[in-house]
């Protein structure tokens, strides 16, 4: 059969292989969103919901916060109470902002608050709604804790109720047990004494408690976690501290007594370089002493031995050059004195470090600076090492430098005591001088002048040393911390959880929860979901859509029918006139990609579609593998012959195997007949083409209702025959993949002019078709206007 090539009308022609890819259309976006609101509207309220419930249950943080100054007199031009000492030359001062601000977040700080202020654990009081921390409002308190594993330090929480005055119960671990106040109570886990607080009344708190046992580490790092320091400017030494925590009044206290805690640590810092220089002066000073008693009481023993009272006249004037060269010879031997004691001090036990004694009157500008510089570091060394551990590297560099500080300390020592055994070496050869200009002096006079030499070294010595003493005596009494409170510790507000914060959270996420999942579920889905699905996959036109409906009768479509999916099959037959324009369209084959996707359903209401509009329709059913035509139609397949007994019997009358459709005269219907063992074989043979050659001279349309082209090839053997291809795409039933079947045939030529048709579609997703479906909203279901006139007549009666 010859039939003049067709083409694509302007009205639905293919799209360009080359075509740009459309822009993303956010009003698609929003409407396929839109058809799931119900799911997001409920995710959305469920999110508040749980945001309401975890404000309810969930217990505030609140938050305390302090303002402290760290001092740096060197830079601020003021005069503080250390400063009247500086002359004595027994004060420095160095500030490092950051450093105080390490100190301050220490653990090792952070422990002795928790041990002053007992709030080594937690007592939690149970109630209804959650449960709340109790702290000073406890009426006990766990005077001891010995755990029996003392190694791992971990927390342990046991839930704990007081039975009357004296006596409470304890379950921890599945292990209930039976304790008295003030007295331990063992158990697996280790053992515990509570003691009544003095204030509370015994026996009137007998709510229910749980108790979380920590250790000082444990509960020390737990606080210092919700510390938080911050400079308050960039020139500014203010320091701004504040904790976190869900007891306000706790959070104002630890503050309060870390503030304390840290100017004590520093005044300690600074005394112990005075309480070390203290110490060496008593230890010289008792040597001192008696060797100072020892030459008084030989000066006295003298005297009262020889009867001397008073000197020659010359005598005294020996004496003063005499006492003056003694004097420079003292001075030295105390600068030697001095030096080996430091030395000795510094020897004494290379594997540790203690501070040196300061400003002892050593002479050397150098050796002082080294030996302020040792103590400096030592101090800075200790604080590191109590925060960061000894092992540390940089405490370990620290040690290094002290070493070899004190290495250049000894060395600098060991040249200056030669210096000065130089110096008292000459000196003494000046008193040798004087002591030959004496010969004439009596002799029991040069053994008393002799004699008050040494008593006169002694005097100064011991002399020199107590006013040393009396200095770092008075050091020690005015000492300062670098640090002053500016603003005691103050409340704030509640910091978490923001309501705000937590609404947002949970109704927002009600929305986007929902919509991901969607995103999820669709980007996943293989399914055909919409026509923009259909573009995307294949160049093949959309001829039309049709309404999805839960109706089961098989013909959708009558005369005197206003329903939507009605209207939509009146839409597809106002199409297919622009189809060639009305020419070579007589043939008409409808198949799809598998079976269900509603092809004969499509077939059988486009029949009498037709046939409304006046035309001489001919439905032929060529799906010869699984028939559906007899079922929907409710015919007897048994009594009257089909176009399988046609094909088989050439004496058979084609007129005989059409039945008239009771829907509309103008629709003739050929059905399968019996289900031949092979269809592609009759499909091919020389009967089937003088049917068709005779029919469409009968008929204006002739439909065929083929198997689907994805499973057999059926459909293809037709193509000979047929002017348009109609593929039906049922929505959620035809895979993606499947629109390859159809954009593969329309590329080769298999199928002549395809066109898709989109089954069961939702009429909330209607906006896809751009065009197709506007204005459907005016039609209504006749259900739905019958029971609008019930309505009204009941009305009226």
């Amino acid at each position: 059969m010859n039939r003049p090539k067709l083409s694509y009308p302007l009205s639905v022609q293919r799209p360009p292989a080359d075509a740009d890819e459309k822009p993303i259309r956010f009003s698609h976006l929003f409407w396929n969103f839109f058809q799931f609101w119900p799911f997001i509207l409920a995710f959305a309220i469920l999110g508040g919901i749980a945001a309401k419930i975890y404000l309810k249950y969930k217990s505030p943080v609140y938050s305390a916060w302090t303002k402290i100054l760290i001092k740096d007199e060197t830079s601020s031009g003021q005069i503080s109470e250390a400063t009247v000492f500086e002359d004595l030359g027994l004060i420095s001062r160095s500030g490092n902002i950051e450093n105080e601000m390490e100190i301050l977040q220490s653990v090792y700080l952070m422990q002795t608050v928790v041990q002053n202020m007992g709030i080594q654990h937690l007592y939690i009081k149970k109630g209804s709604i959650r449960d709340v921390d109790v702290y000073k409002a406890c009426p006990f308190e766990v005077r001891s804790w010995q755990p029996s594993d003392t190694v791992s330090g971990w927390r342990l929480s046991v839930d704990m109720k007081p039975k009357d005055a004296r006596r409470y119960e304890i379950i921890s671990d599945g292990q209930r047990l039976t304790g008295e106040f003030g007295k331990m109570l063992r158990f697996r886990k280790g053992a515990i004494l509570i003691d009544w607080k003095s204030h509370a009344q015994k026996g009137r708190d007998l709510d229910d408690y749980r108790i979380i046992l920590r250790t000082l580490d444990d509960a020390a790092t737990a606080i210092a976690g919700g510390l938080s320091i911050k400079s308050i400017g960039k020139r500014s030494t203010v320091l701004e501290l504040t904790l976190q925590d869900e007891v306000v009044e706790r959070a104002r206290d630890v503050l309060n007594e870390l503030t304390r805690v840290y100017d004590r640590t520093q005044l300690l810092d600074k005394n112990r370089i005075y309480d070390n220089t203290i110490s060496f002066i008593d230890d010289r000073m008792g040597k001192i002493t008696g060797e100072l008693s020892i030459v008084e009481f030989d000066v006295e023993r003298f005297k009262q031995a020889n009867n001397v009272v008073d000197l020659s006249a010359e005598g005294p004037i020996l004496m003063e050059e005499t006492n003056a060269y003694d004097k420079s010879i003292s001075d030295a031997e105390i600068q030697l004195d001095i030096l080996v004691g430091i030395r000795d001090l510094l020897r004494k036990n290379p594997e540790r470090f203690d501070f040196i004694p300061s400003n002892m009157g050593i002479n050397n500008l150098t050796l002082n600076g080294m030996l302020e510089s040792f103590n400096q570091i030592l101090l800075e060394r200790e604080k590191s090492g109590a925060m960061l551990g000894a092992q540390n590297p940089q405490v370990k560099a620290i040690d290094n430098q002290l070493i070899n500080l004190r290495t250049n300390i000894i060395r600098n020592i060991d040249a200056l005591e030669g210096d000065l055994k130089i110096t008292r070496n000459a000196l003494r050869g000046k008193g040798r001088q004087l002591q030959n200009r004496m010969r004439n002096i009596p002799r029991q006079e040069r053994q008393l002048v002799e004699i008050q030499r040494q008593q006169a070294i002694k005097q100064n010595l011991y002399l020199y040393l107590l006013q040393k003493r009396e200095e770092s005596e008075l050091s020690r009494t005015v000492a300062v911390s670098n640090n002053r409170v500016v603003e005691p510790a103050r409340v704030g507000g509640q910091v978490l959880p923001v309501p705000r914060n937590i609404w947002a959270l949970g109704v927002g996420g009600g929305f986007v929860l929902p919509v991901l999942l969607i995103s999820l579920l669709q980007a996943l889905n293989t399914k055909v979901r919409n026509v923009e699905d259909i573009r995307k996959h294949t160049r093949v036109p959309l001829l039309g859509l049709i309404n999805y409906t839960s109706d089961a009768t098989p013909v959708a479509v009558t005369g005197k029918s206003r329903t939507v999916i009605s209207e939509m099959f009146r839409l597809i037959r106002a199409n297919l006139q622009f189809v060639g324009n009305g020419e070579h369209n007589k043939t008409i084959l409808v198949t799809s990609s598998v079976s269900g996707e509603g092809k004969s359903f499509v077939s059988l209401n486009l029949g009498i579609t037709l046939a409304l509009a006046g035309k001489k329709v001919l439905l032929i059913e060529l799906d010869m593998r699984n028939p559906r035509l007899n079922k929907m139609l409710k015919l007897d397949g048994n009594t009257h012959p089909g176009i399988t007994q046609y094909l088989v019997n050439p004496e058979m009358d084609w007129r005989s195997i059409v039945r008239q459709s009771e829907h509309d005269p103008g629709l003739g219907i050929i059905t399968c007949g019996f289900i031949p063992p092979n269809p592609s074989e009759l499909l091919m043979g020389d009967r089937m083409a003088e049917l068709f050659r005779i029919v469409r001279e009968e008929y204006e349309y002739i439909i065929l209702d083929t198997a689907p082209v994805g499973l057999v090839s059926d459909a293809l053997l037709l193509n000979r025959f047929v002017d348009t291809t109609l593929y039906v795409v049922r929505k959620d039933v035809t895979e993606l993949s499947h629109l390859e079947i159809i954009e593969e045939a329309a590329s080769h030529g298999k199928l002549p002019r395809p066109y898709i048709i989109m089954n069961a579609v939702r009429k909330r997703i209607l906006g896809y078709g751009q065009g197709y479906l506007y204005g459907y909203g005016y039609y209504q279901d006749d259900r739905v206007w019958k029971r609008w006139l019930n309505d009204l007549r009941n009305k009226k009666k």
